[in-house]
Order: C-alpha cells, then structure tokens, then sequence
C-alpha cells in the first residue's frame, strides 16, 4: 500500500502543474455572484416545488367545494325528513307534497336546495299491503336524488313514515 501513495502525490503534482496552472489567477478575481447554471438551476427547483403546491391548492379547493355543497345538502334533507316527520304527525295526506323548482314543498312548508343542485326522481309513494298484520300496517316513501356538477356521487334521499290504516 505504500506505494500508492507516491503514485497519487505525482498524479497530483502532475495535476497542479498542467491543469491548474491558472488556478491562482481564478481565485484572484471577484467571486461574489452567481453564475447562470446556478441561477437557472435554482429557479427550475423553484418551479416546480411552486407547480406542485399550485396542484396541492387546487386540489384542495375542489375538495372544500365539495364537502361544503355535501354539508349544505345534506342540513337541507335533514330539515326536509323533520318537516316530513311533523308533517305526517298531523295526517298523512300525500297530495301536498312535491317538488318544485328544485325545492321540496311539504303542506305550506318549502325548503329550497342549495344553488347549482338539481332534484331528480322525486318520488311519493304510499301502500297499505294487505298481506302485513301489524299495527303499523300503511307507509309513506318519500325519495329523490341531488344531483350536481361539483359532487363526485349524488346524494340520495329516503324518507319512510309508517302509520296504522
């Protein structure tokens, strides 16, 4: 082993005599700015950490939207199923119950759901199977479906009330 190292003294002796032989003039000069690779190097790595958390922002904004459109909706089908709830605690009269204009309107009572949603499906249905013997042997089925461009799924609704013939 002692021999290499000889070998790497003369390769390095070698090395300052040919190669740097300018090298005292360099460290002379003024070295106190950046060169151009380390500016645009630095400003590529800037670039894209700032493409990533634009990605990273809007990412979350379409989720915000989301879940605050989910939130508004589903507070407004909870009005509706309380509304349905003291609705049929008075009688079960299924006539006065629809829905226009993108709300729901129970007896005198309309709940209006949130902007850019639409109702679809709405549905009343009301059955008195003759086949069932129980005291609760009648009910009630409101359903429908909102439905808007800014939610991944639609929100079902399903409303039963059971009542005595």
């Amino acid at each position: 082993m002692s021999f290499v190292v000889p070998i790497i003294e003369n390769i390095l002796d070698v090395m300052n005599k040919y190669y740097f032989k300018n090298r005292k003039e360099v460290n002379n000069m003024n070295n106190k700015g950046f060169t151009v690779v380390e500016l645009l190097a630095s400003f590529t790595l800037t670039m894209v950490v700032v493409v990533f958390l634009f990605e990273i922002v809007l990412e979350l904004k379409n989720v915000y939207v989301d879940m605050s459109l989910k939130t508004a909706i589903l507070n407004k089908n909870s009005i509706v199923a309380t509304t349905l709830h003291n609705y049929f605690g008075e009688s079960v009269e299924t006539s006065s119950i629809s829905s226009p204009n993108n709300s729901i309107k129970v007896g005198d009572t309309t709940i209006t759901m949130p902007d850019k949603t639409t109702i679809e499906g709405f549905n009343v249905n009301s059955d008195c199977p003759d086949y069932v013997i129980s005291t609760n042997n009648c009910y009630v089925k409101v359903s429908y479906t909102v439905k808007s461009a800014y939610l991944e799924k639609d929100i079902p609704f399903n409303y039963i009330h059971t009542y005595n013939s």
